[in-house]
Formats: C-alpha cells, sequence, structure tokens
C-alpha cells in the first residue's frame, strides 16, 4: 500500500468512525496536527525508554544515558562508572531509572529527578540480559558469564537484594511487563524456538504459565488490552492475536485482522493500541481503537518519513505520544519517531487580537478552543522586553473565551494562549503579535508624557538664532525640571555645528521610529545652511529606557539642498503603511513651491520612502504656494494606515490669488498611495468662498490650510479635518479668520455636516476683528476624558485660546470655552504680545494635558504653561509654568530667544 492508498484507506476509516462506531472514543475524532519528529542516532543506541510524565526520551549510548526532550534537544547527559548501558527500565513513577552493563554483573541506578547514579554489584557469574521493572521489582534474564548457563533473577530496590528465579528459560529478545498486571510479564525468546512465555512473578520465585510456540519466527511485541488479555504479534507479523493474561489460551475477542505487524503497545489507560506494521522498506504506526466490540480498528495511521528498515519497537505513552524506533534506509542511522498527542483527540485554537493598540490601551483576544465539549482552562502568556506574564481564562462550554488586559509595556508583546489538554484531548496552542505604540512624547516609556519644546532663536554666544531645544520628563506628579536637558548642534552624538540662523527647535514631532517601544524625537533646523543656505535639515533622536539619547541619532537632509528649502518647518509622525512603526513626513514649503519629503520607520530608524507635491498629483505647482507648511496625519478611513494632510496656504490655481489648499494622501501598504483628494474653499460642499485680498492696504491672503489637523471630532473612529483660514474677512473684517471643519465620510473627507466657523460664530468667544488671524494655530486632542477629540484653537490678536469639545454630533461650539494666563490656576497674567498659544499640544499618558506655548513672553524670552486634564477637563489646578529662567531648566532667557515654540 503506497502513501497515497493510505491517506485514501485512513480518510475512510475516519469516514466509518463518524457514522457508525457508536462505542468508538470521542478522543480520536480527528487526525492530529502534530505530525512527525525524527531523531537521528549516527551513532546508534542500545535501548531507548520513555518519561511520559516529564516527557523525556531516555536512550543508551556508549558509556553514557542521555535525556532528551521530544524535540531531540539534549536535557542531560549522564556518564562516569556506567560501563556500556544496554536494557532500560523505568520505575513505575518514573523516578528510577535501571541500566544493564552490558557483558558485566552490575546494573546501574539513575534518579531521574537528581541524576544521582549508583551502582548494584551481582554474582560475579551472571551477565544480565535484558530487563524490565513490574511488581516493586526489576527483572532480569541472564547468561552465565564467560560460561553456558542462563536464568532469571529479581532486584528489590526496597532491600536492595537480589533474588535468582531458580528459571533457565533461554535469553530473551524482549521482556515486557503488563499494565496493571504486577503479577505478570511475558518473556520473549530471542531463540530457537522463539514463542513466548507467560510467567506469574506475584512471589519469589517465577512460574510460567503458558506458552505461545513461535516456530521459525521470533516474537517481537506484547501488550495488555485489558487486564485479561494480552496482544501478541507473532514473530511473522501474520497477525495480531488476543489471549489470555492468566494462561496465553487465546482470549473470546477477535482482534480486527491486519498484517506485516512488527511491534504493538498499549496506552496506559487501554483504550488504544499502537501498533507498528511494515511493507518493503515502508513503516508506518497505526492507532487503533479498543473500545469496540472488534478490537483493533484503525483510527489514523502515521506513514514514518523515508525509508525505514529493522521498525520493530513502538511505545504508547500515558502523555498520548507514540514513540516507534528504526533505521533510516539511505543512510543506515538508527532513528527514533516520535507523534504527539497520537492517541489524543485533535484540539486548536483559532483567535483574534488587535494588530496594534496604543500603551495603556485595552487589548482583547477573543478566540474559542475547538475539539472539546466542556469548560476548559486556557494560558494566556504574554511577553514583551520586560518580560513573561501569565494569566489564565476559563473557556465556556462551547470552548469560547474571551481575555482582556491593559497594554502596559510599549512596542511588541507575543501572546500565546495554550490549551494544556487532557487524557483525551491533545494540547494546543496560538500565538500571535500586538504592537503597542508608545505614547508620543514618552521617551522612557514610562507612561507619562515628556515635553520638547523649540527655543529657535537661542543664540550660543558666538552665532544668533542658532536654535536649541529643551526636553522635560514627566511624572505621575507632572512635568518637572529636574533632569531636563537643553540640547543643539553642539551637543556631542548631535548632528550639525552651530550656525547662524538654523532656528534649530523651530518644528518637533514623536513617534517610535525604530520600532523598539519607545517615542523616538524629530526637531527641524529649517534655516540649516550646510553648502546652502537655508536649506534645512532634521536631528532625529532616540528613545530609552533611560529617556531621549543622542546615542544612534542621525539626521535628514533635503535632496540637492537648494537655497531655502527650509526642510523641517513642518513634520508629522504617522503610519502610513499599517506596519505597526511611525513614519514621519517632513515639510520643505520652500522648495520650488514646497514638498513633503516622507520617510519610512524601521527597526533600524528612519529611510527615505518618497517625495509629494502639488506636480505628482496632477496639479499646478507655483514658487509660494508653500506646500507643506502645516502637516497632520489621522487614519480617515479607518482602515488601520494614517492619512496625511497637507496644508498649501499659497496655493492660487483656483483663482488669480492666494486662497490656500488642503491635500489628503491616503496610506496604503507602499505608504502613501495615489489616492489623493484636494480640498479648498472652492470645492463643491466646502462652506465660504475664497476672497480677494489687497495687500498694499495690509490685508493678508486666505491662507485656507496655513494650520491643518485630523482628529476624530465625532467619536466614529474616524479622523476629521479641521483646516484654518486666519486671512478670511469675516462680514467684511479683513484677516479676522476662520477654521472650516470637514467630517470622514468613511472612506474620504466628506462635506456632509461641513461648518465654517469665526467669532461670529454662537458660543465662539469674541468678535470677528481685524488682523485677528483666527485659527492662527490649531491643536486637537481630548481635553474631557470622554474618548472623542476636541479643537483647541489660538487668535492671533486676541492673545487667548479657544477650545471647542468634540461630541457625537461633531464639534460642539456651543460649549466652547476660553482661556488665557488671566483664566484660575493659571500661572502669569496676559499681556499683549505674549502670543500665549502661538503653540499648542495635547500629551496623552497617564497624566494629560494641554501644553500651551507663549514664545512671545517677556519681550520673546519665551515659556510655556502645562494645563493639565482633569475629571471633569481642562483645569487651572496644578497648572505649571516653565521659562528658561525656571529652575531646573537649562540657559538664561535672553529677548528673542522664543523658548515655548513646539
Amino acid at each position: 500500500m503506497n502513501r497515497r492508498t493510505r491517506v485514501r484507506a485512513l480518510l475512510a476509516a475516519l469516514a466509518v468512525l463518524a457514522g457508525v462506531l457508536i462505542g468508538a472514543p470521542q478522543a480520536v475524532a480527528e487526525v492530529p496536527d502534530a505530525g512527525i519528529t525524527s531523531i537521528p542516532f549516527p551513532l546508534g543506541y542500545a535501548d531507548f525508554a520513555y518519561d511520559a510524565a516529564r516527557q523525556h526520551i531516555l536512550t543508551a549510548e556508549a558509556g553514557w544515558v542521555f535525556i532528551r526532550d521530544l524535540d531531540g534537544t539534549k536535557v542531560k547527559e549522564i556518564t562516569g562508572g556506567l560501563g556500556f548501558p544496554s536494557s532500560l527500565s523505568l520505575s513505575a513513577d518514573g523516578n528510577t531509572l535501571y541500566t544493564l552493563d552490558e557483558g558485566k554483573p552490575r546494573l546501574n541506578v539513575i534518579d531521574t529527578v537528581t541524576y544521582a547514579k549508583s551502582s548494584v554489584a551481582l554474582d560475579p557469574s551472571i551477565c544480565p540480559n535484558r530487563s524490565v521493572f513490574t511488581g516493586g521489582r526489576l527483572w532480569f534474564d541472564y547468561q552465565k558469564c564467560g560460561r553456558a548457563g542462563t536464568g532469571f533473577a529479581s532486584y528489590d530496590p526496597a532491600t536492595g537484594t537480589v533474588t535468582d528465579g531458580g528459571l533457565s528459560l533461554g535469553l530473551a529478545t524482549e521482556l515486557r511487563a503488563l499494565p496493571d498486571r504486577p503479577d505478570r510479564l511475558v518473556f520473549v525468546h530471542a531463540s530457537l524456538p522463539y514463542g513466548q512465555e507467560l510467567i506469574d512473578v506475584s512471589g519469589t520465585a517465577p512460574v510460567v504459565l503458558g506458552t505461545i510456540a513461535g516456530g521459525s519466527w521470533r516474537g517481537t511485541s506484547i501488550a495488555l488490552p485489558k487486564t485479561d488479555e494480552v496482544a501478541v504479534v507473532p514473530g511473522d507479523g501474520t497477525a495480531l492475536a488476543l489471549y489470555s493474561a492468566n494462561d496465553l489460551t487465546a482470549a473470546p475477542r477477535r482482534m480486527a485482522e491486519h498484517d506485516r505487524a512488527l511491534g504493538v503497545d498499549v496506552s496506559p489507560d487501554h483504550r488504544f493500541l499502537a501498533v507498528l506494521r511494515t511493507e518493503g522498506i515502508s513503516a508506518a504506526v497505526g492507532v487503533r481503537d479498543l473500545t469496540s466490540g472488534t478490537p483493533g480498528e484503525l483510527l489514523r495511521e502515521y506513514v514514518l518519513p523515508g525509508p525505514v528498515m529493522d521498525a520493530r519497537r513502538v511505545i504508547a505513552g500515558a502523555d498520548g505520544t507514540v514513540l516507534a524506533a528504526g533505521t533510516e534506509w539511505n543512510t543506515r542511522t538508527p532513528t527514533i519517531f516520535v507523534m504527539r498527542d497520537a492517541t489524543k483527540a485533535a484540539t486548536s485554537i483559532t483567535a483574534t487580537a488587535p494588530a496594534r493598540v496604543g500603551h495603556r490601551e485595552s487589548v482583547t483576544l477573543t478566540g474559542v478552543v475547538k475539539g472539546i465539549d466542556v469548560s476548559a482552562t486556557v494560558t494566556v502568556t504574554r511577553v514583551t522586553r520586560a518580560g513573561t506574564r501569565q494569566s489564565t481564562v476559563t473557556t465556556a462550554p462551547d470552548g469560547s473565551f474571551t481575555f482582556a488586559e491593559k497594554a502596559d509595556v510599549t512596542g511588541s508583546a507575543e501572546y500565546r494562549i495554550t490549551y494544556a489538554g487532557d487524557a483525551e484531548h491533545a494540547a494546543a496552542r496560538w500565538t500571535g503579535k500586538v504592537t503597542v505604540r508608545p505614547t508620543a512624547w514618552d521617551f522612557n516609556g514610562d507612561g507619562y508624557t515628556d515635553v520638547v519644546v523649540g527655543t529657535p532663536g537661542e543664540d550660543d554666544g558666538r552665532t544668533t538664532d542658532t536654535g536649541q531645544f529643551h526636553v522635560l520628563y514627566g511624572t505621575a506628579s507632572g512635568v518637572t525640571a529636574s533632569g531636563s536637558r537643553a540640547m543643539d548642534q553642539n551637543t556631542p552624538g548631535v548632528d550639525g555645528t552651530n550656525e547662524a540662523d538654523d532656528r534649530l527647535g523651530q518644528a518637533t514631532a514623536s513617534g517610535d521610529f525604530n520600532d523598539d517601544g519607545y517615542a523616538d524625537l524629530a526637531v527641524g533646523a529649517p534655516g540649516e545652511d550646510d553648502t546652502t543656505a537655508d536649506s534645512g535639515m532634521v536631528e532625529i533622536l532616540y528613545g530609552s529606557a533611560a529617556g531621549l539619547t543622542t546615542s544612534g541619532s542621525g539626521s535628514l537632509w533635503p535632496e540637492g539642498k537648494y537655497t531655502h528649502d527650509w526642510l523641517g518647518s513642518s513634520l508629522a509622525a504617522g503610519d502610513f503603511d499599517g506596519d505597526g512603526v511611525s513614519d514621519l513626513a517632513v515639510g520643505l514649503p520652500g522648495d520650488f513651491g514646497g514638498r513633503v519629503r516622507v520617510y519610512h520607520g524601521t527597526p533600524t530608524g528612519l529611510a527615505w520612502r518618497m517625495q509629494l507635491s502639488e506636480y505628482d498629483t496632477g496639479g499646478e505647482q507655483a514658487l509660494g504656494d508653500r506646500f507643506g507648511w502645516s502637516l497632520a496625519t489621522g487614519d480617515v478611513d479607518q482602515d488601520g494606515r494614517d492619512d496625511l494632510a497637507v496644508g498649501v496656504p499659497g496655493d492660487a490655481q483656483d483663482k488669480g490669488w492666494s486662497t490656500g489648499a488642503v491635500y489628503l494622501f491616503q496610506g496604503d501598504a507602499g505608504g502613501l498611495g495615489d489616492d489623493v483628494q484636494r480640498i479648498t474653499k472652492n470645492t463643491p460642499g466646502v462652506p465660504g468662498s475664497p476672497g480677494k485680498y489687497e495687500p498694499r492696504t495690509g490685508d493678508g491672503a486666505d491662507e485656507f490650510g496655513l494650520k491643518v489637523v485630523l482628529a476624530d471630532f465625532n467619536g466614529d473612529g474616524k479622523a476629521d479635518l479641521a483646516a484654518s483660514a486666519p486671512g478670511s474677512a469675516v462680514n467684511g473684517v479683513t484677516d479676522a479668520g476662520t477654521v472650516t471643519v470637514l467630517y470622514s465620510d468613511g472612506s474620504r473627507i466628506g462635506t456632509d455636516w461641513a461648518f465654517e466657523m469665526s467669532q461670529d460664530t454662537p458660543g465662539i468667544v469674541g468678535l470677528p476683528g481685524e488682523n485677528d488671524f483666527f485659527g492662527d494655530n490649531l491643536a486637537a486632542g481630548d481635553s474631557n476624558g470622554d474618548g472623542i477629540a476636541d479643537l483647541a484653537l489660538f487668535s492671533y490678536g486676541d492673545d487667548y485660546l479657544s477650545v471647542i469639545p468634540g461630541s457625537v454630533d461633531g464639534l460642539a461650539f456651543g460649549k466652547s470655552v476660553w482661556w488665557s494666563q488671566d483664566s484660575p490656576g493659571v500661572p502669569g497674567s496676559q499681556e499683549s504680545g505674549d502670543k500665549w498659544g502661538a503653540s499648542l499640544r495635547f500629551l496623552g499618558g497617564a497624566k494629560p494635558a494641554l501644553l500651551v506655548g507663549a514664545p512671545g513672553e517677556d519681550d520673546r524670552q519665551g515659556a510655556f504653561t502645562v494645563v493639565y486634564i482633569g475629571r471633569n477637563g481642562l483645569t487651572g489646578e496644578g497648572a505649571q509654568y516653565f521659562g528658561e529662567g525656571t529652575p531646573g531648566v537649562p540657559g538664561e532667557p535672553e529677548n528673542g530667544d522664543r523658548f515655548g515654540t513646539f
């Protein structure tokens, strides 16, 4: 029978079992997935045994006893004083291994728990041959050392005595104990006339109870299907018969017929028979049912890999594992074949897990253990960079389960769901990975967001406006100046050198760019000259357990380095390709009308991926468009990939004057794809209209897209767009400013519920004023803990900011509130020119807050305020004020520094 025929036969047998064998064990309804593991022994072995309790394979090799796991990995090597160990026998509890010293009057005793070993000296005339442990004693046959004669004896470990049994039966090829019958063993003859002897070993003197003549063939294997039956494989392999365990007479039950059986063993629960059979140089192990009226029906069959010769030994372990011994034909290598859970019902686990979650968000695993019909316990193991943690969950009777926990460690988390199995069911395992994104700005992974503020006007004593940036760390009690750092291009490890007008710190962004579970930092220096004036550059520094570090830091430079590219004027981090690693978009608004360079996050850091421009989208590109002046990321279509909004405040494509535009590039597997949406005030459905401007009278352009944000303002899980046009006229008032809000339609930015707001909108504080530039700055985040993004916006001419809460109906303008340095609890006082709110950033993490920059504070020395988010939303309670003069903050305040820029 070839392999394909066997498979067909197996499938047919399984179909019959499912339909008619009412008494068949439920445990074998499916073929297990474990397959066969081959463990080669190039140097051979004398004997092997199996410790099912520990799932260890024990082999006797020249001068050694090796202990291996079921994959063949060595667990222990035992040597020294063993001579040449041959026959191996395990005690009933598996804690003691007995080995015979080939050709020597000695047996060895090994503790399989401590691996301690000792020896028992035998009568000098006795050279033991084969052994078996049963009834609390080790029985062995022997031949006279150096002379003719054989015998049969036992060793009692309780007393340490050896007793000769007084039988002379010749030499055995096997001694087999009968499970559950410690009073019986079978002696299988190694020489003519072959056959088997059934021996009563209940007393100190063994008694032969019955004999099966072997004829010209050597009997090779026996097993005990029931306490009153013995299954015997004759040496010629012509049949598998049942005999009485009392006298070896024929048993009432008949075994199902099958040919070429050369080895047999029964599972300790007497439910299954493992039968090793060959046909030429092909060998297979069949698992057979012993519970039906006709015992021996085939349930499943394993075809041993490769041509196999000398396949005669098979063991059915108490753990459901079946082992078979043979020799690989081509290499003549003795091999042990391992079939796990061969006598157990196949089980499997299917489960789902989120691909990515944010730090401290919930990780929920749902799944089902298939193949069981009762409640069971599964173990959930989580492996992260912080170590391993285990939990358990009980399944429903149908095997379904749900497990949820908070993702408290950033980076890659491997989840292993394990069902240990039982006497009737195989074990099963499922493995999945969840990427836990660190909270942006949390450089040391402690759950508290840190603060980075730029000082683009900082002078270093030799050059002006070279710039620098400060890093202050978050704690459970809030932002602290303790341990803060100031860095510039002269800081060791930071690329470049300080030069006049570099303006380092003009823009900043944070994401995990190298997938190590810590937030990293990008800092723009748009005035960097290198070899070309104002070509710009971006510094990249990486987070670690110790916080932000210059180790491994790098930098990004424009291609070509043209004058006034201003690379790094704007920055935005997001996962555009959905691989779980943050990517970075970098604006070059001065590069021939503006461009955006996109860098792909990888385990080794950022790598250039693509460049975007109006020209690349089929639009018109002109000098002064400033494509990339502002950037924002968010998932508009909820596909698991961030999309990119690009503000082009100088775009004049639709009119003969500058009106502005916003481009939306949607993420795809390759980064940012060809699906691009262009939005202006002339787009159908977009409220408002572009207005002319008169620069001779000081009237500025609309500059739609000067600031853009993507955030979920209505709680539907999809990012919406807010775009400012601070130069728009309102009711004839020039440069009063507007902000347009457009909601996602599920796939793109739509126009349903679109709204243009200004200070003329009911609920918005203030009145439209000339040169107010309402919307000069925008930021989005959850200011009240309801899970929906809110919008914060700055009005340049008013020196205060408005916060508009989101809701299931979108932004609730009527519930907006305004904040200034005169608000209760907020440090400092409102002063003209402070520009409190010119920089805005929401901080997440365990202590969320709104970061408010005031780069104009005290003659543009600059400062920033941390306004925390409490149970009821933003609160002045505990608010903090920081400047370069704050104790612990490095540096000296100087006019024009603009500390508090971000």
